[in-house]
């Protein structure tokens, strides 16, 4: 199969935007598939590549890999006072509504920018099929734009949900231009149930995953000192519910000291809130190791996950539809604490693969899952690897290939 994929995030950009396509670019590669990845260019440096190079840069690709067309958006002085927060509000309504009205969305400098490649793409590399994961509606312009050009199909794909993306009132008038997609994709299947109020292709669940070769423990580097290891990942969102979280963890914690004196206990901080995370974890340095790290490299992160004997993650308290670090962590193997609670679909599929996933709506029901948690470590859950591996990049191509042959084959 030839395939274009569209994602507006460049694979090399270091955010999980870019991360989704990427992975699934490499995984179809793997399978056999040439995969063009088009994106925008990762930053205004970046020497993209001149259309009139496209057709011999193509022809000379080893296609064990992805091959990654970046392009440069014209430069557009209106977007970048819009982005830039440079409007006032009535100007900023207009530039909004004009821009979707007229242009298809935000990101017409992108469009614009593509529109030379899509020709040398259809005659060239002559895609059997485009899939397009909306992040922004330039995304799903410039997928259909290619499938246009190759006369293919295109499958959209929803990963960030339409109503939270899409201002109100143009919903429903900016979602009938997309309903010649052949098929659609979404993120899981609460953003499936979503995208039914806008979207009336066919859609099936692909999960963001992880890698098969991350899956599992016995890899994890020992701990020497016999400590129970807490880690936390990811962004901390809202302050009351990290408070919430941090006196419960204050609250075990000199539960299990009182009692155990010569108990050790570490925790650890990895991620991007990291100057938030120190001022209200450094008075639990009393009570136990405490490691706040800004950033950790991929590998060191996994290792960091398989070691730990609980893996934690803070919960966006708003309307979220589904979060990828479930399904990030599953593949350490080891009990997941979140807060606020998880929603049903994340609760059956750990569920699903003989994991732990302590859903916790209360402070209490935090300290209940610590102390069950630490209790429980001598004799850890055995999980399903079968069925954790389906969830991987490698398994979720599996079913995002047959979903692209089926539309492909479509009358």
């Amino acid at each position: 199969m030839h395939a274009v994929f569209v994602n507006h995030c460049h694979p090399d950009m270091g955010h999980v935007c870019a991360l989704r396509l990427r992975k699934f670019a490499e995984a179809m590669a793997a399978r056999g598939h040439r995969i063009v990845l088009l994106t925008e260019s990762l930053d205004a440096a970046e020497t993209p590549i001149a259309p009139d190079r496209l057709a011999e840069r193509l022809q000379g690709h080893d296609w064990n890999r992805p091959f990654y067309l970046a392009v440069q958006p014209l430069a557009d002085g209106t977007l970048a006072s819009l982005r830039g927060g440079a409007m006032n509000r009535w100007r900023r309504a207009w530039v909004v509504l004009s821009r979707y009205l007229f242009e298809g969305g935000l990101y017409g400098g992108w469009e614009k920018a593509a529109a030379p490649y899509l020709p040398v793409l259809a005659t060239a590399f002559r895609p059997d099929i485009v899939w397009a994961s909306f992040g922004n509606t330039a995304v799903w312009n410039i997928g259909r734009a290619v499938a246009s050009a190759a006369k293919c199909p295109w499958v959209a794909d929803i990963k960030d949900n339409w109503r939270r993306f899409i201002p109100r009132g143009l919903r429903r008038l900016l979602a009938v231009r997309y309903r010649d997609a052949a098929a659609m994709t979404t993120f899981s299947r609460g953003q499936a149930l979503e995208a039914g109020d806008w979207f009336a292709a066919r859609k099936s669940v692909i999960y963001s995953g992880f890698d098969e070769a991350d899956i599992g423990p016995a890899d994890a580097p020992a701990k020497p000192d016999g400590a129970f290891e807490i880690l936390i990942t990811g962004s901390l969102y809202g302050a009351r519910e990290f408070q919430v979280f941090t006196d419960a963890l204050t609250n075990w914690m000199t539960a299990q000291k009182r009692t155990q004196p010569d108990l050790h206990l570490r925790l650890i901080y990895a991620g991007n809130d990291h100057l938030r995370a120190e001022p209200a974890l450094r008075p639990l340095a009393a009570l136990c190791s405490l490691d706040i790290r800004p950033f950790m490299a991929l590998a060191e992160l996994l290792a960091a996950q398989r070691r730990a004997d609980l893996n934690v993650y803070i919960r966006w308290p708003g309307p979220f539809i589904f979060h990828h670090k479930t399904v990030e962590l599953l593949s350490a193997e080891k009990p997941i604490l979140c807060y606020p609670p998880e929603n049903d679909e994340a609760c059956q599929m750990v569920a699903g693969v003989g994991g732990v996933l302590y859903s916790c709506a209360t402070q209490q029901q935090i300290e209940a899952a610590l102390s069950q948690a630490f209790a429980d470590r001598a004799s850890p859950a055995e999980w399903d690897r079968a069925a954790l591996t389906a969830y991987s990049w490698q398994g979720q191509a599996a079913v995002l290939e047959e979903v692209l042959e089926g539309a492909r084959r479509q009358p």
